[in-house]
């Protein structure tokens, strides 16, 4: 209990949750993906042992598997395991971060919060977390690499698209010379976890659209590059929403160093956002390491500039 009590800050913990649900219920909104019925029927394919769906939905099935296990057989209750189940990753989050304290409600102010409450369905509050799992087992001196290749993969078994740019990110930002095996365990641990997905669309003999096909299909690529563009500065603000001061704080108190890290970083999640049509949902998950990072440093020059002053003193 003790040990429980030391990793998690409970007080802080219960107030980002309420936060949190207050920001999702009462300010942006709590709604579920488009064609969630479409969702529904790909469980109801999996118990029929064959994905008959030209969608590429299946290839992020960890919501899928999870209800065919439970044999989930009605769209209601369908409906309410994915709100439960919302609202426990959520719930794991704000655990996860709460040892950052009163920083911690930082976090709650991004722009991934109006993702997982605008479409909750999608496995975006599930790659949050493991985002947050994945950074936490990197950023330290003694690391796992088996924690490491772990979270990886079921980083991209919940969605190989944003776990992409989600591990790039982390390893731009996190990786130094005790930290080589981070490139070649990351990459075995994205591979291994699409090995999975592949595995398992094969076993119910999937033969729609993977979401890499569907960006090839005419005019996609042309019509996310365009959508990027003509949006591009609302797309960063919703992103980051109240972070963006934040990016400005650190810019001005890191080592140019550090700066070309961030800014390599939001490079990247850049380049992620305009291959997707779903540009600012995207991009609010693909900047979470960076938002995450950002604010460990904020808390760690805060307490810099405190000590500085106490030394003046």
């Amino acid at each position: 209990m003790n040990k429980l009590f030391k990793k998690y800050n409970f007080q802080y913990a219960v107030l980002s949750f309420l936060f949190l649900q207050i920001l999702i219920h009462s300010v942006y909104g709590f709604t579920f993906k488009y064609n969630i019925l479409g969702d529904f029927e790909i469980v109801q394919q999996l118990r029929q042992g064959s994905l008959s769906t030209s969608s590429y939905s299946p290839d992020s099935p960890f919501y899928h598997i999870g209800a065919f296990l439970l044999k989930i057989d009605y769209f209601e209750n369908y409906i309410i395991y994915l709100t439960i189940l919302t609202v426990l990753i959520q719930l794991l989050i704000v655990l996860k971060i709460s040892y950052l304290k009163k920083e911690s409600l930082l976090f709650i102010s991004a722009g991934w919060v109006v993702t997982v409450g605008w479409y909750v369905g999608n496995t975006d509050v599930l790659a949050v977390l493991l985002a947050i799992y994945l950074f936490d087992s990197v950023n330290k001196e003694n690391i796992n690499w088996v924690k490491v290749f772990i979270f990886s993969s079921l980083l991209t078994f919940s969605h190989y698209g944003l776990a992409f740019f989600i591990i790039f990110s982390i390893v731009i930002l996190l990786i130094n010379e005790n930290k080589k095996m981070l490139i070649p365990v990351s990459i075995f641990g994205y591979l291994f976890g699409r090995l999975i997905i592949q595995l398992y669309l094969n076993s119910f003999n999937y033969s729609g659209r993977s979401r890499f096909r569907f960006l090839f299909n005419d005019n996609i690529l042309n019509n996310t590059f365009n959508l990027t563009s003509s949006f591009f500065l609302n797309i960063i603000l919703s992103g980051f929403l109240g972070m963006i001061m934040l990016l400005i704080l650190n810019t001005y108190n890191n080592s140019s160093q550090k700066n070309f890290r961030i800014y390599l970083s939001l490079a990247i999640s850049i380049i992620g956002t305009s291959i997707a049509l779903d540009s600012s949902r995207v991009f609010s998950v693909i900047i979470v390491p960076l938002i995450y990072y950002l604010i460990i440093q904020y808390k760690k020059n805060i307490k810099l500039i405190n000590q500085n002053l106490i030394y003046s003193v």
